[in-house]
């Protein structure tokens, strides 16, 4: 139902990118809102998570620091979730930020130091507007995170095997390394990566597992032509951190 990260497995935070297996865990692609209820309840009880905090992404930039009172926000219905957002960033405990995607780069990113932890949807809109640096910065500027203690998680997403692009992403991906774009293929993984440790992140994982090439596992928006659920990352700190 899950995949974890190697880099996020440590005793004082809980994340996950859910699989398929899990169904669909957005209430605004078209499916029965009972169902995705359902769904992410069986989630939550399963990795007893609290409630889901969620954004109404929009394939941009903006990020939102997660403040009392906002836990919770978009757990049971699309409307209530924290408007044109797409990372979410809080230093509180049992508040677990989720993005949803299907092919579009989550990122989970965890500042052991100050206790951050941040959950980023980056499509190739939000990848070319350095939503991954703009999130990093937003943790040194509010929480006052150092991006070299930061851990990096890039979860289950389109590869540069199967991201076939046309002219309109190679013109605003001009300014990343032309090493990134081959054959008319961008690659998602190699542009957040680079982008995070442009940044000052330096311990970056990715899963390198494709949700097209493995649609089997994931929900992937390009192999079903846009008819797809959408797969969950998410993160979330544990009220007792062990003392350091």
């Amino acid at each position: 139902m899950i995949v974890e990260a190697k880099i996020l497995k440590r005793p004082e935070v809980s994340h996950f990118f859910s699989t398929a297996a899990a169904g669909n865990l957005s209430y605004y692609v078209g499916d029965d809102p009972a169902n995705v209820t359902a769904n992410r309840q069986r989630l939550v009880k399963a990795l007893k998570l609290t409630d889901l905090t969620t954004a109404q992404q929009v394939h941009g930039s903006q990020l939102v620091i997660v403040t009392q009172g906002m836990g919770g926000r978009g757990s049971h219905d699309h409307e209530s979730a924290i408007p044109e957002t797409d990372a979410l960033i809080t230093n509180l405990p049992n508040i677990c930020l989720m993005v949803q995607v299907a092919d579009c780069v989550p990122i989970l990113l965890y500042d052991p130091i100050k206790q951050v932890i941040a959950a980023v949807h980056a499509g190739w809109r939000g990848t070319v507007a350095n939503i991954a640096g703009k999130t990093v910065a937003a943790m040194r500027q509010a929480c006052g995170s150092s991006p070299a203690d930061i851990m990096a998680s890039i979860g289950p997403s389109i590869g540069p095997c199967c991201f076939e692009v046309g002219e309109e992403v190679r013109l605003a991906a001009v300014k990343l390394p032309s090493s990134l774009l081959k054959d008319n293929h961008f690659d998602l993984w190699g542009a957040n990566d680079y982008l995070l440790k442009e940044a000052g992140v330096v311990k970056v994982e990715n899963s390198r597992l494709c949700t097209s090439c493995h649609a089997d596992q994931f929900f992937s928006y390009r192999k079903s032509q846009g008819k797809t659920g959408r797969n969950g990352a998410g993160i979330m700190l544990l009220p007792h951190p062990p003392s350091r």
